[in-house]
């Protein structure tokens, strides 16, 4: 299940065409937290076109926020304003994104 999911995030985010809430393609990582097989869920998004928001930010990174939060912006002013204040990761390739555990959702 894993290795499918990595193989289709690999081909969504090579072609992003395929994002079915284009602009915004939804992202998960799972991870296990301790001992115990306790495992985490963090929400992400990838924005196509996100690379010209400037401050080092590319087309490989993820910002650490619910998909649900773009229900309300109507304009890219308010967009770039929302992620502006969101944690995000910045990936050099593809093959960084999904080693890090990041997959579609």
């Amino acid at each position: 299940m894993i290795k499918n999911r990595v193989q289709i995030t690999r081909r969504m985010l090579a072609d992003p065409d395929s994002w079915p809430n284009f602009p915004v393609l939804p992202l998960k990582r799972e991870t296990v937290v301790n001992d115990d097989g306790k495992i985490t869920r963090e929400l992400g998004v990838i924005l196509y076109g996100s690379e010209n928001f400037g401050h080092g930010i590319t087309a490989m990174t993820v910002f650490h926020m619910n998909m649900l939060e773009f229900a309300v912006l109507e304009t890219n002013d308010s967009i770039v304003e929302l992620v502006s204040t969101k944690p995000f990761d910045v990936f050099d390739t593809t093959e960084d994104l999904v080693k890090s555990g990041w997959v579609v959702d």
